[in-house]
């Protein structure tokens, strides 16, 4: 917590297939880099969600004394896709969509209004964003095309027989009191919602939704993560995932070598895991008030001597991010540099500007993503400078 992001390096892959082997290959070679570099002990590959990804994670864990996983935040974003398939979500995000696009495409009507944009598939928690800034304009879409005032206004923007038909169409949604009450309050305003009836198709589906995708991030570093947290209660395991954990956690420390290194059994290790949760089951109140706020990775620097096996494992679990959003934003920085007006610039040219980039702000007293507020006028540093410079302004 609070170390910020360093770009090591990155790879240009041409033609060469994408295979697990492939990646994983590339990964372990990196791995060995920064080990040797900087002494440093990497503790896990945290990948996007990619098949190939996620195969290439599983083969490093087998040869290598790591934890592997993919990006918590992108699973979310994914499962957030998943439900607008959903036709009770698809036409709110349909209605939506449509009244985005109508304003966007008319510099016009786009004027009365704040930041409004459409969701972009790579840009996690685009469409979320988008649907939030419809209900944020919704007094200004309603005035703007019902009241009279602006009738000739919106009656210019649409010029075409095409263009006249979507505006019919954008006035009806907005028009729709059932629209808005969905948009606002989603699953919320559902009438099985908070009931004990019997689970309807709905529910069902959502379900087996989040249960396909929770399969994809459920790893041994997540459940050892929950068991070594002085936060979670043990109780709050589910099925056999409390046994599984003690397993997962022996595991690791034989095939990393940490048995070795402390110089202790696996039935120790495994006994040493059990008394830990023994210890979180039996704190009293006081005991978890006194926790209140404390990261775990800081609880376990405080706490070490008292549980001196666990310690090592926990330093290795909670140096592990649950999300890959700093490599993602690799993308954003190398669209920022290698714009239309540098597309001559080489591959090395854009990696080197982009290793310069990340890590003058990485130690940087007050440093400045321009590639994100590029990216994402959206953002609230966006808008925040925005604001700041309408002031200034005036």
């Amino acid at each position: 917590p609070g170390v910020r992001s360093v770009f090591w390096s990155s790879l240009a892959t041409g033609t060469a297939s994408e295979t697990a082997e492939y990646l994983a290959g590339h990964l372990g070679r990196v791995i060995d880099e920064v080990e040797r570099e900087t002494n440093a002990t990497v503790a896990g590959v945290l990948a996007d969600n990619a098949s190939n990804m996620d195969a290439a994670w599983k083969l490093l864990e087998r040869s290598r004394p790591i934890f592997g996983g993919g990006c918590a935040a992108h699973m979310l974003n994914l499962l957030i896709q998943d439900m607008c398939k959903h036709d009770f979500f698809k036409s709110v995000q349909t209605k939506a969509l449509a009244i985005t696009s109508y304003v966007r495409d008319h510099h016009a009507l786009l004027s009365q209004f704040t930041i409004m944009f459409v969701p972009v598939a790579t840009r996690w928690y685009s469409l979320h964003a988008c649907l939030v800034r419809v209900l944020d304009n919704r007094n200004v879409l309603k005035k703007l095309f019902t009241e009279s005032q602006f009738e000739e206004l919106v009656n210019n923007s649409a010029s075409s027989k095409k263009a006249k038909g979507k505006l019919s169409q954008v006035k009806q949604y907005i028009r729709e009191a059932s629209f808005w009450r969905k948009l606002e309050q989603w699953l919320l305003n559902h009438h099985v919602y908070g009931t004990e009836d019997e689970q309807s198709d709905l529910q069902a589906a959502i379900q087996a939704l989040i249960q396909d995708r929770w399969e994809h991030v459920h790893t041994d570093a997540t459940d050892l993560a929950f068991l070594l947290d002085p936060h979670t209660d043990p109780d709050n395991f589910v099925g056999t995932d409390e046994k599984d954990t003690y397993r997962q956690g022996c595991d690791f420390a034989e095939r990393s070598g940490l048995l070795e290194e402390l110089g202790v059994t696996r039935a120790v290790f495994n006994g040493a895991l059990n008394d830990f949760a023994t210890l979180k089951r039996r704190w009293s109140p006081a005991d978890k008030r006194y926790n209140e706020g404390v990261a775990p990775i800081t609880w376990w620097w405080n706490n070490k001597k008292g549980h001196p096996l666990l310690w090592e494992l926990a330093r290795r679990v909670f140096a592990i991010p649950s999300s890959s959003a700093a490599s993602e934003r690799a993308w954003s920085i190398m669209d920022f540099i290698h714009s239309k007006k540098r597309n001559r610039l080489t591959t090395d040219k854009v990696d080197m500007l982009a290793f310069i980039y990340v890590n003058h702000n990485a130690v940087s007293s007050e440093p400045t993503d321009w590639a994100r507020l590029h990216s994402y006028p959206e953002c609230p540093d966006a808008l925040e400078r925005e604001n700041a410079g309408t002031v200034r302004a005036a």
